[in-house]
């Protein structure tokens, strides 16, 4: 309606407005768009705020509350279930055409930038500090390396989730990341 979009506070008042679907369902990438998910209904529930990166809740509670960005992403088998739609996010990337011939998978911003089918969208930092398993395809398809956890002291992050996509997030904070870790200056003794 173009008086609520106008956001007419008599209209709106007056009449009852039930929220359009989002044309993208579970594969929105505007799920961190506080606006857009209270103007458009999702198959998913409240995103959680911290998600895909910072949430470390895995409660039954907080998982039933609130929706997470599926670790599978666009590749995901499940996104016809239901139950499975309704708690998690599948926002897209766009996909590397190499696919699983890649020969770039051990380069992050590569991997941060492009979807590859048998490579988690959402994978979980490796904490080691030197990584022997940095070029194994099982290690990196669950753990990304873009610096040593233990290196990275206060590498700014506010408002990465706004009005951008996961891609866009992605990239912003790697180069952060990279730009924060060129800044540091090895301890004496030069190990960490």
């Amino acid at each position: 309606c173009a008086l609520r979009r106008a956001h007419d506070a008599q209209h709106v008042a007056q009449f009852r407005h039930l929220r359009a679907e989002c044309e993208h369902g579970t594969f929105c990438n505007q799920f961190a768009n506080s606006e857009h998910v209270r103007q458009f209904e999702h198959p998913f529930v409240t995103p959680c705020s911290r998600t895909p990166f910072a949430c470390h809740d895995r409660s039954e509670q907080h998982m039933r509350q609130y929706a997470h960005v599926c670790r599978y992403g666009v590749h995901c088998r499940h996104t016809t279930n239901a139950r499975h739609r309704r708690g998690f996010i599948h926002p897209p990337r766009p996909v590397c055409q190499r696919g699983e011939r890649c020969t770039q998978v051990a380069d992050e911003l590569h991997v941060a930038k492009l979807s590859h089918p048998h490579i988690y969208d959402v994978r979980t930092p490796c904490t080691r500090v030197q990584c022997a398993d940095a070029a194994d395809l099982e290690h990196l398809k669950q753990f990304s390396h873009a610096t040593p956890l233990n290196r990275v002291a206060a590498v700014p992050t506010a408002a990465l989730l706004h009005n951008t996509t996961l891609y866009g997030n992605a990239e912003t904070l790697l180069r952060r990341v990279n730009q924060h870790s060129a800044t540091l200056v090895p301890p004496v003794g030069g190990k960490a």
